[in-house]
C-alpha cells in the first residue's frame, strides 16, 4: 500500500481555519485535541507541548470515560512519549506491549478503555517539540496511513503553537528593560490599569502600593568609573530588587536609575514600609566590579492607594511627591 508523505496530505480547511483563530498556546492545543478525534477515528486524543521549562498537557474523550492522569506536566524518561520526542517517529501500542512495558500510568489509560494507541512527535522541521496521540478501544485500530496523517497534523499544530510562542516572546520583550530585564514603564502602567479601583481591598484586606527607587550617588559612580561600571550596577541592583520583592510583586526601570515597585499592602502601610526598608538595605551593599567596589544608596518615596486615587497616574505621582521630600530631608531615607 502507498503510504503519503506528511506534506502531500490534504487537511480540512476548517481545522486549518480553527487552529489560526487560536490566540493563545493553550487555545491551540485545545483545537488541536478537539479535532483530532474528528480526523483520525479514536475515541481519545492527546496532545503534550514542551513549552520552556513546563509541559503543557491536553486530552479529550468521545467515549463519555474518565480519562486517567498521563504524565500530566512532564515527559518522563524511557517512556512512549519520551521516546517519540528522541526518535521523531511514531509508536503503536496495544494491550500486549503496555502489559511488557510496565509502565503504569499507560497501563491506566489502557485499562480505561483503549485497546490500542497511536503516538507521533510535533514536529517543526525535523525537532520534536511535543507529542500527540489518539486511542481506540480496538486493538491494532492504526496503521501507517494514521501515523502519516497523525504527524500532518503534528506540524500544524507545532506551527501554530511555535507562532504562539514568538508572539508571547516579542510581547515580553517590548515591556522588558533590555539592560536590567526588569519590566517597563509599560508593563508596569498595564499592571497597574488592572485593578481599576486601586483602593480596593483584596480577600486579606489589601491595597495597591507602589514604591519609587532613586539610585544616590549613582551619577556619580557612572561618571566616576564608566558606562560599563554603571550597567552593572543597574543590573546588580536591579537583581536585589527583585530578589527582596519576590515573585508575587513587579518591580520596573521608569527612568536612568529610577525604579518603581508594586505590591499588595494593608492600609496603613506597614508592609510596604518594611519591604522599603528591605529594599534600601539590599541596594546599599557594595557591588563589586572587577577590580572596583561601587557603592549607592536608595532614595525612596512610598504611596498607599485611598479612595481618592482613581488613576495609576496619580498613584504614583503621590510616591514620586514623597521620594522628593525624602530627597529634601537628606539622601537615603524612606
Amino acid at each position: 500500500m502507498r503510504q503519503d508523505r506528511p506534506d502531500q496530505i490534504t487537511l480540512p480547511v476548517a481545522f486549518i481555519e480553527a487552529l489560526s483563530h487560536a490566540d493563545s498556546i493553550e487555545t491551540v492545543l485545545s483545537v488541536g485535541t478537539e479535532w483530532l478525534t474528528r480526523l483520525i477515528p479514536s475515541t481519545r486524543a492527546s496532545l503534550a507541548l514542551v513549552d520552556g521549562d513546563r509541559v503543557i498537557d491536553k486530552a479529550a474523550r468521545t467515549d463519555g470515560r474518565p480519562d486517567p492522569d498521563y504524565d500530566t506536566g512532564r515527559i518522563v524518561p524511557n517512556t512512549p512519549r519520551a521516546r517519540v520526542m528522541e526518535t521523531g517517529r511514531p509508536e503503536f501500542l496495544n494491550a500486549d506491549t503496555v502489559r511488557e512495558m510496565g509502565h503504569v500510568p499507560v497501563q491506566r489509560i489502557f485499562a480505561s478503555g483503549l485497546g490500542s494507541m497511536l503516538l507521533a512527535p510535533m514536529l517543526v522541521g525535523e525537532t520534536a517539540i511535543g507529542t500527540l496521540s489518539v486511542g481506540a478501544a480496538e486493538p491494532d485500530a492504526f496503521d501507517q496511513a494514521h501515523a502519516a496523517r497523525l504527524i500532518a497534523l503534528g506540524r500544524w499544530i507545532a506551527a501554530q503553537a511555535r507562532l504562539m510562542q514568538q508572539l508571547r516572546r516579542t510581547a515580553q520583550l517590548a515591556e522588558t528593560d533590555p539592560l536590567t530585564g526588569l519590566a517597563n514603564r509599560t508593563r508596569l502602567m498595564r499592571v497597574l490599569a488592572g485593578p481599576q479601583a486601586l483602593h480596593r481591598r483584596d480577600a486579606d484586606g489589601r491595597v495597591i502600593g507602589v514604591i519609587h527607587i532613586d539610585l544616590d550617588h549613582f551619577k556619580e559612580m557612572n561618571d566616576s568609573f564608566g558606562h560599563a561600571v554603571g550597567d552593572a550596577i543597574l543590573r546588580t541592583a536591579a537583581n536585589r530588587m527583585r530578589a527582596a520583592v519576590g515573585n508575587k510583586d513587579l518591580v520596573a526601570r521608569i527612568g536612568g536609575d529610577e525604579f518603581l515597585a508594586v505590591t499588595r499592602t494593608d492600609p496603613a502601610g506597614r508592609h510596604i514600609r518594611a519591604l522599603a526598608r528591605r529594599i534600601a538595605d539590599a541596594v546599599a551593599r557594595p557591588v563589586q566590579v572587577d577590580e572596583i567596589e561601587a557603592r549607592v544608596g536608595a532614595s525612596i518615596g512610598i504611596a498607599v492607594a485611598s479612595a481618592g486615587d482613581h488613576s495609576a497616574e496619580r498613584l504614583i505621582a503621590n510616591a514620586d511627591i514623597a521620594l522628593y521630600e525624602v530627597k529634601r530631608s537628606g539622601r537615603g531615607g524612606v
